[in-house]
C-alpha cells in the first residue's frame, strides 16, 4: 500500500487473505466516536457509492473503530489498523489517533476500489507522528479568500494528518477579521484601491461568525487554528483605519504594493497598547486554542527613531535602542496574553532584542548569514517551529524549490545538539499570497509540496527515501484527483535546468501582472 505520510510500520500479511468491502456490511464505533465512523462512511459513499449500516454490536461489524487505553505508547496521535479476511479494526489511545487512522484507511480504500468493489489485502499498521506540531499557514492578508476556500484547505490539511492551521489574518494590504470594538478595521482596513499596477480594488473580511464556523470545522478535524495578528510591523491596514496607531498620526491608505512598509505601530504611546489589547480580547474569545501568533517580523525602525514618544519610551524603560523597544513591546503583549491563558508565537526576528520572554515559541523562517542565532536559541531551550523559507515556503516556483529539495530538508538545523532537538516542536509550511490570486494557483503551489512537508513532520526520518516517496505520491495524487485538487504535475516539480529557468521566468511574469 502507498500511504502518505509514510506509516511507522506497515506489514502486509502474506497469507493470501483478502478483505472484501461490500454494501451489506456494517460499521461499529464507541458512542463518543460516532462522528468518526460517520466521516469514514461518508468517504465510502463517495468512493464506492454505498454506505455501511451502523451497529452497536462490534461482533456484527466489518469495520470497528475504538479507543484502546492500553495503547499508551501511541498516546500522541498514534493508531493501529488491522485488516483480516473478515474485519478491519481501527484502534488508538485517543480520538485524534482514530481520525488519523481513518485518513490512512481512506487511502487504502481508494487504492483498492474498482468500481463498487473494494478488495484489501490483509495487513497491519502501527503508526505515530514524529512531531506534535504539523502545520500549514495560509496568508489571506495579501489576497482574500472566502471561508469555503479556507475550509477546503483545512480538509486537505487534515487528509495529510496535519494538526495546525496558522491563519495569517492581518497585513499591510488588508485587515481580514471583524473586531466589534473597532469597526473601521474592516470598513476601511479590509479594502485596498489597487494591487500594484492592477487598479482593480480588492478586499474582504471574515465576520466573527465566519471565524467561529471555521474554528469549529477545524476542531472537528483535530486541527487547532492559530490566528496571526501581526505587530508591530505589517499593520498599515490598521493604521489606515485608525491613524493614531502610527507614530506620525498621518492618514495613509491601505497599502497597494507588497513588501516592507515603514509605517508600523507606535510603541511609545500607551494608546497603542490599549488598542491592541482590546483587539486581542476579541481574538481570545474567537479562538479557543492555546496559541496566538503576534508576527513580529520585518518591522523597520525608521519611524520609531524619529518619534518623540518612542524615544521617550526607550529612555524611560531603560532600553538600549529600537530593537530593545520591539522586545519591550512584544513582552508586554506576551504578558497580557499569558494572563488570559494564551501562549505567544512569533517569527524569529523577535529574538533580535535579546530579551524575548522565554515562554514565546519562535517560528524560524530566515536569518541573515544562516541560522546561528536560531540554533543558539534552540540550544538554550527555546521552543521552536521550523519554517525555513527556501525549503518549506509554498509560494516559490518549483524551479527555485523543487519537490526533492523540500523532501530532503532536515528540520534539525546544523549545530543543534542532539539533546536539544526536542525543542523543535515541529514543522510548518507557509503559503504567502502576494502572487497567489485564485484557487487554481493555490492548488498548484501547495500540492504536492504539502505532501512532502507532511511526511517530514510525521514520518521516521531514518526511513526517508525520495524514490519511494515519488512512487507513493503518484498513487496519492489519484486521491487528490478525487478531491478535485489541481496539483502541479509530477514531471514539473523537479525541473531540469532549462525547465527551472522558464518556471522562474513565469513566476516573475506572474509578479508583474
Amino acid at each position: 500500500m502507498h500511504i502518505i505520510p509514510k506509516p511507522t510500520q506497515i506489514t502486509q500479511i502474506e497469507n493470501g487473505e483478502i478483505f472484501a468491502l461490500t454494501s451489506e456490511q456494517k460499521i461499529s464505533s464507541q458512542a463518543d466516536c460516532k462522528h468518526l465512523a460517520e466521516s469514514l462512511n461518508a468517504f465510502i459513499a463517495e468512493a464506492l457509492a454505498y454506505r455501511l449500516a451502523e451497529t452497536q454490536n462490534p461482533d456484527e461489524a466489518a469495520i470497528s473503530i475504538f479507543i484502546d487505553k492500553n495503547l499508551t505508547h501511541l498516546e500522541d496521535g498514534g493508531y493501529q489498523i488491522t485488516v483480516s479476511q473478515d474485519h478491519i479494526q481501527l484502534n488508538a489511545y485517543q480520538e485524534p489517533g482514530l481520525f488519523y487512522a481513518i485518513q490512512t484507511l481512506k487511502q487504502i480504500i481508494h487504492q483498492a476500489a474498482q468500481g463498487d468493489q473494494c478488495r484489501i489485502p490483509a495487513l497491519e499498521i502501527e503508526d505515530q507522528p514524529q512531531y506534535r506540531y504539523r502545520g500549514f499557514m495560509f496568508d489571506v492578508g495579501r489576497h482574500f479568500f472566502g471561508k469555503d476556500e479556507v475550509m477546503r484547505l483545512i480538509d486537505l490539511a487534515a487528509l495529510h494528518k496535519l494538526n495546525i492551521f496558522h491563519w495569517h489574518l492581518t497585513e499591510d494590504q488588508g485587515w481580514r477579521i471583524e473586531i466589534e470594538a473597532f469597526p473601521r478595521l474592516t470598513e476601511i482596513g479590509a479594502w485596498r484601491s489597487a494591487t500594484g499596477k492592477n487598479k482593480t480594488p480588492h478586499g474582504g473580511f471574515y465576520t466573527q461568525e465566519d471565524v467561529r464556523e471555521v474554528v469549529r470545522y477545524a476542531a472537528e478535524r483535530y486541527i487547532m487554528v492559530i490566528p496571526e495578528i501581526d505587530m508591530p510591523g505589517h499593520i498599515r491596514s490598521a493604521i489606515a483605519a485608525y491613524p493614531h496607531l502610527g507614530c506620525t498620526g498621518e492618514e495613509n491608505p491601505v497599502a497597494t504594493r507588497f513588501g516592507i512598509h515603514k509605517d508600523i505601530a507606535c510603541a511609545g504611546k500607551e494608546s497603542t497598547y490599549e488598542f491592541l489589547e482590546q483587539v486581542l480580547d476579541e481574538i481570545i474569545d474567537l479562538f479557543p486554542g492555546s496559541v496566538i501568533h503576534l508576527g513580529g517580523d520585518e518591522a523597520p525602525k525608521k519611524r520609531w527613531k524619529a518619534c518623540p514618544d518612542c524615544q521617550a519610551k526607550i529612555k524611560n524603560a531603560g532600553l538600549e535602542d529600537e530593537e530593545g523597544l520591539q522586545g519591550y513591546f512584544t513582552n508586554r503583549m506576551v504578558k497580557y496574553l499569558r494572563e488570559k491563558g494564551k501562549r505567544v508565537q512569533t517569527w524569529n526576528e523577535s529574538l533580535y532584542s535579546e530579551q524575548l520572554d522565554p515562554d514565546v515559541v519562535v517560528q524560524f523562517w530566515m536569518e541573515r548569514g544562516g541560522a546561528k542565532r536560531m540554533v543558539q536559541a534552540i540550544n538554550s531551550g527555546r521552543q521552536t517551529v521550523v519554517s525555513e523559507f527556501f525549503h518549506t515556503y509554498l509560494d516559490y516556483p518549483y524551479g527555485m524549490t523543487p519537490l526533492r529539495k523540500t523532501f530532503r530538508f532536515d528540520p534539525i538545523l546544523k549545530g543543534i545538539h542532539p539533546e536539544n532537538a526536542g525543542n523543535i516542536l515541529g514543522i510548518e509550511a507557509p503559503l504567502w499570497t502576494e502572487f497567489v490570486r485564485d484557487q487554481a494557483r493555490i492548488d498548484y503551489q501547495v500540492f504536492p509540496r504539502l505532501s512532502a512537508v507532511a511526511e517530514l513532520a510525521w514520518s521516521d526520518p531514518q526511513e526517508k527515501d525520495y524514490a519511494d516517496f515519488k512512487t507513493r505520491l503518484a498513487t496519492f495524487c489519484r486521491l487528490l484527483d478525487h478531491y478535485q485538487v489541481g496539483y502541479a504535475s509530477l514531471h514539473s516539480v523537479d525541473p531540469n535546468r532549462w525547465q527551472a529557468f522558464w518556471q522562474i521566468i513565469g513566476h516573475i511574469t506572474n509578479i508583474f501582472k
